[in-house]
């Protein structure tokens, strides 16, 4: 099988089963062996940050020269992204060779009307490439939510990590935090280490109540010594314990998850992990994570970012004003339909000078007339482009010396246009 058609047999698969659960995962993977039950895992939920965790604490790792297996969603420019060992995508005759392999086991499970999810399968995929290549430690990041998530068909992990939770994919895991949290809380498993991040005290106490259920050890993560050191497009670092440690994503928001990422390295050392101070700089001085505030210096800056709640447009917010004060921004948004639009936007009303609303490649989309009437609610200048490619070209044409233009509201519309941008 060619890998053009490898990934089309994958997204040929429905995007959601016909009921929530972890049956037909686990009707695959009894079918295939089992491959997850041969690896070791830090599994990563929670609703903001836990993208940004899973890509330093993978560099880490394998700066500390580990074979490190990282698996990702969605992916921003290639879709081998979600399968990565030690910072390498696998190979495309790789994974045209497993779902030429696995493949028609899919296809009997449907058969037998026994319902195999497109995340599901990938997860699959995952699972045999990296039992396959023999990994030493898998970072493994949720989907969706966590109790009936892909990922947590694993029956144990060194380390849980829950991030920061908010609000989002509310029609699917809930309308409240608690209620988000109750979903993502079931990643704990038996006797793991798990890190958390301090927020609301009843979310807290729910993923507390929750470990010591399953006799876990709980890491608390802070920002307890820990402080931004220099904060610039070109330039992030911070001091950690009287080290400053440069850090290749952008953002004071990034100080916070690598306050997390502290946290679950202090607890794979207590693990037996060997991980050195050396490994641990490098880790984040190296660390790559495509359409995070990721920032293209070109005649003018275009900054990618694919906030798309409320929450992580507060972060973006933030970091306008950190890194582009003083600048006219020229922002091309596109979000999804079943997204907080309002509540999102809100969050940057004063610091755009001009909007280009657009679609981002996805059935869900929400359409430009539609976002541009809700953005118009917040915006002086607005106009709606449906194209995206035609978005940034007029975002372009605004844009002077003075000028940055902003592409944010979904990985979707980062991913359209990323690699235009790169030709720039």
């Amino acid at each position: 099988m060619e890998y053009e058609k490898a990934v089309e047999a994958i997204c040929s698969l429905k995007k959601f089963g016909s009921r929530p659960g972890l049956d037909s995962i686990r009707e695959l993977l009894d079918r295939l062996d089992n491959p997850q039950n041969k690896l070791k895992y830090i599994h990563v939920a929670g609703t903001n940050g836990k993208g940004s965790v899973c890509a330093m604490t993978a560099k880490i790792l394998e700066c500390a020269e580990y074979k490190t297996g990282l698996y990702i969603s969605p992916y921003v420019v290639d879709f081998r992204e979600r399968i990565q060992i030690c910072s390498e995508m696998i190979p495309k005759s790789e994974l045209a060779r497993l779902v030429d392999n696995t493949y028609p086991v899919v296809e009997k499970l449907i058969n037998d009307g026994i319902i195999i999810t497109e995340f599901e399968y990938i997860t699959a995929l995952a699972f045999l490439w990296f039992e396959e290549q023999k990994c030493d430690i898998v970072v493994l990041e949720t989907g969706l939510g966590g109790r009936f998530d892909a990922t947590n068909i694993i029956n144990e992990s060194i380390v849980d990590v829950i991030t920061p939770i908010s609000l989002d994919h509310t029609n699917v895991l809930g309308d409240t935090t608690e209620k988000i949290c109750d979903e993502k809380r079931h990643i704990i498993k038996e006797k793991s280490s798990v890190v958390f991040y301090r927020q609301q005290q009843s979310v807290n106490m729910m993923i507390q109540e929750h470990a010591e259920l399953k006799k876990s050890r709980v890491y608390f993560a802070d920002e307890t010594g820990i402080a931004p050191y220099k904060q610039s497009l070109k330039e992030n670092s911070f001091v950690f314990k009287g080290e400053v440690y440069k850090l290749n994503l952008l953002g004071v928001h990034q100080v916070k998850n690598a306050a997390i990422v502290f946290t679950v390295i202090n607890a794979l050392r207590k693990n037996g992990f060997v991980i050195p101070c050396k490994a641990v700089k490098q880790g984040f001085a190296e660390v790559i994570h495509p359409g995070r505030l990721e920032c293209f210096n070109k005649k003018i800056p275009i900054i990618l970012d694919g906030a798309h709640n409320p929450s992580g447009m507060t972060v973006l917010s933030n970091a306008i004003n950190t890194l582009l004060s003083g600048k006219k921004i020229i922002c091309v948004l596109g979000m999804l339909s079943d997204k907080d639009i309002q509540g999102s936007v809100s969050h940057l009303k004063g610091q755009l000078s001009s909007v280009i609303c657009t679609e981002p490649l996805n059935e869900r989309k929400q359409s430009a007339d539609k976002l541009k009437s809700i953005a118009d609610n917040y915006f002086d200048n607005v106009i709606a482009v449906s194209d995206p490619h035609d978005a940034l070209k007029k975002a372009l044409s605004l844009a002077d010396d003075n000028s940055a233009v902003l592409v944010c509201g979904s990985l979707y519309l980062v991913s359209e246009l990323r690699a235009e941008i790169i030709e720039l």
